[in-house]
């Protein structure tokens, strides 16, 4: 991170890939970061929040996290921040999720991914335009969390 730093002086943050880890600390599968663009981020998550460094002065100008939203305090802070200037990808692990039954993630996932709507949908009427769109792939991505949760889950036999 503090390479990704030292050689982007003028970046405001950065990100990269994840490795996921089961209950034991062993690693299962890395995920690398997703080829980013302002266009995508709006239409969904595509940071991971773990593997995701803000420099702290522009963390305090952007007004830092949302205390109101429980889940989706990341994705605000990311469309906040990507408003101002894209993000630096490290094509690179720069941090672990244990993926295990207890997480938030995993036990909150219908109302982590209900918040980031919302959080998306607060986006797009601050900046005039069509959520429609959004609110039908919604609908749709919300089949496919379930299905990922489930994946992530069995991974450790849970």
């Amino acid at each position: 991170v503090m390479d990704g730093f030292r050689r982007n002086p003028g970046a405001a943050w950065l990100t990269g890939g994840m490795n996921l880890v089961d209950q034991n600390g062993r690693q299962r599968r890395y995920l690398p970061p997703y080829r980013y663009s302002f266009r995508r981020l709006v239409r969904c998550n595509i940071i991971f929040h773990p593997a995701t460094f803000v420099r702290l002065d522009t963390f305090r100008r952007l007004g830092m996290f949302d205390r109101g939203l429980k889940f989706a305090m990341d994705y605000d802070l990311w469309l906040r921040l990507a408003e101002q200037t894209a993000p630096v990808v490290l094509d690179r692990p720069l941090a672990s999720f244990r993926v295990h039954a207890g997480s938030r993630s995993m036990t909150r996932a219908d109302l982590a991914f209900a918040e980031e709507f919302l959080v998306r949908k607060r986006f797009l009427q601050r900046h005039h335009r069509a959520h429609w769109p959004h609110s039908l792939a919604y609908g749709v991505r919300k089949l496919f969390n379930r299905r990922a949760v489930r994946s992530m889950l069995a991974m450790n036999g849970d």
